[in-house]
């Protein structure tokens, strides 16, 4: 620690502490525009200039460390001097436009011009002209606004791990640029919109349709991955206008997905279910709720039709709530049934309870990351861009994978082999690590994974396709001898929103037989996008007597159900995620109910009223998720516990796309543009 003094008041900070960093952790307001504590220190606005003792020039805030006695003045005269000079060189060219600029009423460049510039210009030369380029569907440009802070290209190069801004010219001529034709297509490259300091970034879906005053702020989740990244939507009319990150430095810090922030555009989609449907013929026909719930009575009552042991099949999705899964489960129960698929994107897990093992934020404390079977690009780009700020910091990568993929970030070793071959490696590295075996003269990529292992304090992350392969009961002991020989950690990464509580409530149980049913119920789900088994979903339709389907939208195999039920999105809905690393997240409605749509687990309560399910009688989402959680798990230990089971297993792989991973998602016409873009490169 050492002691500063800040406008006159001493205070101990850290050593190796910035100007503006304790200015910031004090609230003394520092004025900026390049810096951000998320990027490296470019000082290039020169805004946040201040005096310092025994000095003889000011200095930048972001840039100039403490040392023992050094006495700052913030608000100065030879600072406010510097403050207003500064503003008048950004504002020589910068449009003067702000009514018609979409980043008004929350621009970082107008409130600090009021703040710290002067009241009156002298400027009266012609201000100069920037030409517009077009970075995609995403991100709209008006270059004339630029200031050059430089934060898009440098976060696009740190955070985003992909160099596809930079500045060109000099002087008054410098720009901001993208290559030749080309967009920008990083999976988290919406946050250069926030980052922004003045109107330069908009977001193109959202641009010219609301201001920042006429919204109301809601908080929420993303429904998107197993991060459970908190989110925040901007909501006008009982719309949702835009998402923005909401800042939670245990888990998405202060970023999020490109697919969390445009996914909201799917909600309003023409494919969204106005009112219940019932089948007629060939037909599809309009009818009120309560006739369709009368048509669930008639159907499903067990007595009634005589329902004995697993004669109706039931078809969740990753994305059900912790609550919805529990209703699900009752229901289930009470029809006597075994057959519940709640996440078709796998056959079964091999692991119990296959989660992180760590917190989140615990990730970048090791000194190396094995990373087997997962495509973080797709799966979670968050979690990936924790592994790129460790190559930042000289820590190591390693990836096993059955195919070759471009993680952007540095690999320290890689290893691609055909997933039956992949297997054997990593049975190999497992032996010579735990000296069952010696490694081979010639140094390989095994025997060099091998010996990392054995000295350096590595996390080792397993993608959701080993998990469900039967292959890892072979080596998953051996796992468990290495953690209890060696500071090596092992986590899983679930790709689903609600992959582990879903997990929890159901205890493994993930099968449904390929025989006829009595009835069928299939939740949000489209077998042809979400399934690995797109074939079995088909089959057990076409075989049974009775098929109900609860969807916010239509999909290709409508007709194939008896019934169809409109339920809500996620904007629309309440409930809980259980995230990777086993973190209860709950959220609130954001925006009423489209049309007649209800949410699943309303609709989920009064299908088991009607089909008289015993203790079904709960009025609120609240009251279901406090019976919900009595049967979660707490972190367990870092061992693995290994579940040796039959299974149907074929060992498919399910092919996961970022954007084609939930059917909102796939209705959000600005991320199926960007989807595109990246198919025909």
């Amino acid at each position: 620690m050492v002691k500063v003094k800040i406008n006159g008041k001493t205070i101990k900070v850290e050593k190796k502490s910035t100007i503006i960093e304790v200015a910031d952790s004090n609230d003394i307001e520092i004025p900026r525009f390049c810096y951000h504590k998320k990027l490296s220190i470019a000082a290039n606005c020169r805004m946040c200039l201040v005096e310092v003792k025994n000095f003889p020039k000011p200095l930048p805030a972001c840039a100039t460390y403490v040392s023992e006695g050094m006495e700052i003045f913030t608000k100065s005269k030879q600072t406010k001097a510097c403050q207003q000079d500064v503003m008048e060189f950004l504002l020589i060219n910068h449009p003067l436009d702000c009514p018609i600029c979409d980043q008004g009423g929350e621009c970082d460049l107008q409130d600090t011009a009021m703040s710290f510039g002067s009241p009156k210009s002298r400027y009266t030369e012609e201000k100069r002209v920037v030409l517009n380029k077009n970075l995609g569907p995403l991100v709209s440009t008006d270059l004339n606004r630029c200031i050059q802070c430089s934060r898009c290209v440098r976060f696009l190069q740190e955070v985003g791990g992909m160099q596809e801004l930079g500045l060109i010219g000099r002087g008054e001529h410098a720009e901001i640029s993208a290559y030749v034709e080309k967009s920008v297509e990083s999976e988290i490259s919406g946050n250069i919109i926030d980052l922004c300091p003045v109107g330069a970034l908009t977001s193109k879906p959202f641009r010219y349709s609301a201001r920042t005053w006429e919204m109301a702020r809601k908080s929420t989740i993303s429904p998107h991955d197993s991060l459970g990244s908190n989110i925040e939507a901007h909501v006008k009319d009982g719309n949702v206008m835009r998402i923005l990150p909401k800042e939670n430095e245990d888990i998405n810090e202060c970023w999020i997905s490109d697919r969390d922030r445009f996914s909201y555009l799917g909600v309003n989609h023409d494919s969204r279910i106005k009112k219940p449907l019932v089948k007629q013929g060939n037909v599809l026909k309009e009818i009120d709720w309560e006739d369709a719930l009368q048509i669930i009575e008639s159907k499903l009552h067990p007595i009634r039709n005589n329902f004995k042991e697993d004669d109706i099949a039931f078809f969740g999705s990753d994305q059900l709530t912790l609550e919805e899964g529990f209703l699900l489960k009752k229901i289930s129960e009470h029809f006597s049934s075994n057959q519940v698929n709640y996440n078709p994107k796998i056959h079964v897990n091999y692991v119990s309870n296959p989660h992180l093992n760590i917190k989140i934020n615990e990730i970048e404390s090791f000194d190396s990351v094995i990373l087997i079977g997962s495509n973080l690009r797709d799966e979670n780009p968050l979690i990936l861009q924790r592994l790129r700020k460790m190559t930042l910091n000289n820590k190591k990568i390693d990836l096993i994978h059955y195919e070759d993929q471009d993680l952007q970030l540095q690999l320290d070793h890689k290893l691609i082999k055909p997933i039956e071959k992949i297997e054997k490696s990593i049975l190999e590295i497992l032996e010579i690590a735990l000296d069952h075996k010696k490694a081979k003269k010639n140094q390989t990529t095994e025997s060099g994974l091998a010996e990392k292992l054995k000295t350096q304090n590595v996390l080792i992350l397993i993608g959701q396709d080993f998990v469900s392969r039967e292959s890892i009961l072979g080596y998953g002991e051996m796992l468990n001898q290495l953690v209890k020989k060696s500071s090596t950690s092992i986590g899983f990464l679930p790709t689903g929103a609600n992959s582990v509580g879903l997990n929890q409530i159901f205890n493994d149980k993930n099968d449904v037989d390929n025989k006829s049913y009595k009835a069928s119920i299939t939740f949000n789900h489209e077998p042809e996008h979400d399934s690995i088994d797109e074939d079995l979903h088909k089959e057990i339709i076409k075989k049974s007597s009775f098929n109900i389907l609860i969807s916010a939208y239509q999909t290709k195999q409508d007709k194939s159900y008896d019934l169809i039920l409109p339920s809500c999105s996620h904007f629309e809905n309440e409930g809980s995620f259980v995230n990777l690393e086993n973190k209860l997240q709950t959220f609130t409605q954001v925006i009423p109910p489209k049309h007649e749509s209800k949410p699943l687990w309303k609709i989920l309560r009064v299908l088991g009223n009607y089909v008289e399910c015993d203790n079904f009688n709960y009025e609120s989402c609240t009251a279901v998720k406090k019976d919900a959680v009595k049967g979660l798990l707490s972190n367990k230990n870092n061992n693995l516990e290994l579940i040796n089971k039959q299974s149907k297993n074929n060992n498919k792989i399910f092919k996961f796309s970022i954007n084609n991973s939930d059917p909102m998602v796939r209705r959000s016409k600005a991320l199926q543009d960007i989807e595109h873009l990246r198919s025909t490169r």
